[in-house]
């Protein structure tokens, strides 16, 4: 699985939304590529998958989420990455 997020890092809410994304993947030992959307790399991305809204969690280049969860939501939303992942 290929996990990337890309954000805006110089932000309280980008900063926030990095640490619950990493905690959740490093409880899951999965590894999480962050992208500030400042750099030539998240533009790309920006480009590629046409992403609009941001915080964006992508995984294997397919939108997976949006906007800042709680620890709950991020949680529940890799829970059902992971089954779904395992079914295949």
């Amino acid at each position: 699985m290929n996990i990337q997020l890309v954000l805006a890092r110089n932000t309280p809410h980008g900063q926030h939304t990095e640490k619950i994304w990493q905690t959740v993947c490093t409880k899951n030992s999965l590894e999480l590529q962050v992208h500030d959307i400042e750099t030539q790399q998240a533009q790309t991305l920006i480009e590629q998958i046409n992403i609009k809204t941001f915080p964006a969690l992508i995984v294997d280049k397919k939108i997976i989420a949006v906007g800042n969860p709680d620890h709950k939501t991020a949680e529940r939303i890799f829970q059902s990455l992971i089954s779904s992942h395992s079914h295949n």
